[in-house]
């Protein structure tokens, strides 16, 4: 069977319904799985290919600055882990192009449905909304929020059924207070904790830094910037909120990277790309039948 390739089985999936009614329609073409990853990976190329497209455009307006396009297209990081390795973070960013561009374009409700495209491809986007509605300001920030939401929530409507959310909510309860890789400050809790209590006290260590992450982005989101350009302003609080997450994260694979990549540039900042250059150095802990550190 299929599902015996899978890891974590028993786990129930984080993953909303777009990059899931790719693989469904993949196993609907084929029951050859080379064709079902051509299929997969021929998605990832044309979210990238439009996410250069856009990219290019933007640069071409002056939106964003040149090496915008060249720190993102040939980034490593980028290359291996979304077509490579077939993260849905390529559908997530070809969405969140799209919406800045849309934005810029003045269109705000096919902003808001285009970054509705961003949670329905991985729930993580949803940490950049506040930042958005505070850079466009309270009107065209809440146009914007509210499509993008509703939007979101019909495009979830094939996956609700009795079971969703108390599964949807054990698989982020294991993400967040079982899992634990390549993680930052959680490390130094660990630590801590090791030695006052004596045991791994990540079971209710884990919610409380996912809380204090999630009120530190909120704060952080409605914080003025000083930035005048929208686009600066809209990639540099999502650069805030997606660093900030990392940083409370128990468990940070390479590809989470992959939307810094992407802000760094248009937000003034370098470190995502020498980030996302030393996480390379991670992959010394995977294997085939998963990942551990080594010590």
């Amino acid at each position: 069977s299929d599902l015996a390739l899978l890891g974590h089985k028993d786990t129930h999936t984080v993953y909303p319904v777009i990059p899931m009614g790719l693989a469904r329609m993949a196993v609907l073409v084929s029951d050859d799985l080379i064709i079902r990853f051509f299929i997969l990976r021929l998605a990832n190329l044309i979210a990238e290919a439009g996410t250069l497209m856009l990219l290019a455009r933007l640069v071409r307006k002056g939106a964003i600055p040149a090496l915008s396009l060249a720190a993102y297209a040939l980034n490593p990081l980028v290359i291996i882990e979304l077509t490579g390795n077939l993260h849905h973070e390529a559908l997530v960013v070809f969405f969140i192009v799209a919406s800045l561009s849309f934005l810029l374009n003045g269109k705000d409700s096919m902003a808001g449905l285009m970054f509705a495209g961003a949670i329905g491809s991985k729930l993580l986007p949803l940490i950049f909304l506040t930042g958005w509605w505070s850079a466009l300001g309270r009107r065209r920030g809440t146009k914007f929020t509210v499509i993008a939401v509703v939007a979101a929530a019909l495009v979830l409507v094939p996956q609700l059924s009795g079971g969703f959310f108390i599964g949807m909510g054990s698989g982020l309860g294991l993400y967040f207070n079982r899992f634990e890789f390549n993680a930052s400050l959680w490390y130094l809790i660990r630590e801590v904790g090791f030695r006052i209590a004596g045991f791994n006290i990540i079971r209710w260590a884990g919610p409380v830094m996912v809380a204090s992450g999630g009120m530190l982005i909120l704060i952080l989101s409605i914080w003025k910037q000083s930035v005048s350009e929208l686009a600066s302003r809209l990639m540099l609080t999502s650069l805030i909120a997606l660093g900030v997450y990392l940083l409370f994260a128990t468990t940070v694979h390479p590809w989470y990277l992959t939307p810094m990549v992407l802000f760094a540039v248009p937000a003034g900042y370098r470190f995502p790309l020498v980030w996302s250059c030393l996480v390379l150095f991670t992959y010394v802990g995977y294997s085939r039948t998963g990942y551990s550190e080594v010590s």
